[in-house]
């Protein structure tokens, strides 16, 4: 995911509730992004959710600055590991000392192989499964191409 920030938690620590970096301010959303960029997608485990392009948001609550607010958007609206891909994302943002989450599922826009790093289609590859591409434009002789109206 191009968007993500890519700030970095100090070398070799791990930001915990107990650290003391963490206590009297938040953690930094560059240290959230690389945290959750450990979360494995429970389907493809050789790729992250942030690679995958199905974490969309990290941010903090506009109105409680410790409420941190994480979108997500399923690979498709009926995919039965969503509660599988929640339960790691809540894990990891507790160890790296967010104390409040809230995850909203967001549908639209639906999720897109758009979506996906170059990193992650490699890694795809490297497991064994055909990245996708992108798609093709159909051409006037593409027997898929719609016919003009004339």
């Amino acid at each position: 995911m191009t968007g993500a920030p890519q700030a970095l938690a100090p070398r070799g620590r791990a930001m915990t509730p107990a650290d003391p970096a963490a206590e009297g301010s938040p953690p930094s959303l560059g240290a959230l992004w690389q945290a959750l960029d450990t979360v494995p997608d429970p389907e493809i485990p050789a790729v992250s959710v942030v690679e995958l392009g199905i974490l969309r948001g990290v941010e903090w609550d506009a109105t409680d600055p410790l409420l941190l607010v994480v979108t997500v958007t399923p690979t498709y609206s009926g995919c039965p590991a969503t509660e599988l891909i929640m339960t790691p994302i809540r894990d990891v943002l507790a160890a790296a000392g967010v104390a409040k989450v809230r995850i909203e599922m967001r549908l639209a826009p639906a999720w897109t192989t758009d979506w996906m790093t170059a990193g992650a289609r490699r890694k795809l590859s490297d497991f064994g499964i055909a990245p996708p591409g992108a798609a093709p434009t159909p051409s006037a002789s593409s027997p898929t191409a719609k016919p003009s109206s004339a």
